[in-house]
C-alpha cells in the first residue's frame, strides 16, 4: 500500500538571542519526541542529536530548556555539538557569529 511521508518542523525547545535549539525525535518520528536529546538545525536528523545530559550545565533539578540556555551562554553547547557531528560545525560557526553580534 502506498504511503506519503510529510516533513514537519520540530519543536523548538529554547530560543536564545534568536538562535533556536530543536527537540530530537527517535527515528525521526514525530510521535516519538525525545526528552533529553536536541539538534541545532531544523532539518537535522535523529542520528545528529546531542544529549543535554552530556552538558556540564545539566542539572536534574533544572528543566532541559534552562540547561540548554545556560549551555548556549557558556559556549559548551556548541563545543558538544562540534564534537558529536561534523555537520554541526557550520551551524555552530553561524551561531557564534550571531552571538557575537548580540553582545
Amino acid at each position: 500500500m502506498p504511503y506519503q511521508r510529510e516533513w514537519v518542523s520540530p519543536e523548538e525547545i529554547v530560543v536564545h538571542n534568536g538562535l533556536p535549539v530543536y527537540r530530537a525525535y527517535k527515528d525521526d518520528d514525530l510521535e516519538q519526541p525525545q526528552s533529553f536529546w536536541f539538534v541545532l538545525g531544523e532539518t537535522a536528523l535523529a542520528d545528529e542529536a546531542c544529549d543535554v545530559r552530556d552538558l556540564k550545565e545539566y542539572n536534574p533539578n533544572l528543566s532541559v530548556s534552562v540547561a540548554l540556555q545556560k549551555a548556549i551562554e557558556s559556549g559548551s553547547l556548541l563545543q558538544l555539538a562540534r564534537l558529536k557531528h561534523k555537520r554541526h560545525e557550520s551551524l555552530a560557526d553561524a551561531w557564534l557569529e550571531a552571538l557575537s553580534r548580540t553582545e
